[in-house]
């Protein structure tokens, strides 16, 4: 099948293209947790969420195999598609885009950091949810600690309200048309952006956050591989 052959109302991209500069040696997607390669796990938990139709998998250029192999290790009949990643993550999620473009469009697209195996089912599932009624859509979760802003100097500037400040997570869900849109706005502006949302707010869309999960954590250095409770 290809991406042409079939039409998906909802499509999760894994975003897996990243070099891992700092987790080592070893590209972390394909690392091994608890048996199975660590990119496997997301896979399977938007199989587990029953919302999602179909995946796609930006991988690093060159290593569709590896990224096969390792979603492969994911139960579930799950169709997945493959396309290479950028220089950049916004790259890489803007050629992800235009890829799933490319054939019969979703109505709906979550773009999930591979990084992040223990996103939850039920995460999953509420962030849709919520892009459903307002278009955009994240999880995110409370910054506990003292929250301050500094310059290029190392000194601070700001002391920022923890009220009104969040950590954001991934998967982050939107209208296809409308991210779409946004991130190719996004290219010929040149600018650079922290994430999706930013993308999609800076387009005129509008982002509802919905409570993350404090086990959804992003793996970035090899210590961060035994937090694993599952």
């Amino acid at each position: 099948m290809t991406i042409q052959d079939a039409a998906f109302e909802t499509v999760c991209m894994i975003t897996a293209a990243g070099s891992s500069d700092r987790f080592g040696e070893d590209f972390k997607q394909f690392t091994e947790l608890e048996g199975r390669p660590l990119l496997s796990w997301s896979a399977r938990a938007c199989k587990e969420s029953g919302v999602i139709d179909a995946l796609l998998v930006v991988h690093p250029k060159g290593l569709m195999d590896q990224s096969r192999n390792s979603i492969g290790a994911a139960p579930g009949v799950l169709p997945v598609f493959y396309t290479p990643g950028g220089k950049t993550r916004q790259d890489s999620v803007r050629m992800g885009l235009e890829f799933l473009a490319s054939g019969p469009v979703p109505r709906f697209v979550l773009i999930h950091d591979g990084a992040r195996p223990w996103i939850s089912p039920s995460c999953i599932r509420e962030v849709l949810e919520a892009c459903r009624i307002w278009g955009g859509a994240l999880p995110v979760n409370p910054i506990t600690d003292a929250v301050k802003q500094i310059d290029q100097t190392g000194c601070v500037t700001a002391h920022l309200d923890r009220k009104v400040t969040v950590g954001a997570q991934t998967p982050q869900a939107f209208e296809f048309p409308g991210i779409l849109a946004a991130h190719r706005k996004a290219l010929l502006s040149g600018k650079t952006y922290i994430d999706d949302t930013e993308v999609y707010c800076d387009n005129g869309g509008t982002v509802y956050a919905v409570s993350g999960d404090p086990g959804n954590v992003k793996v970035t250095y090899p210590d961060d591989i035994p937090r694993s409770s599952k």
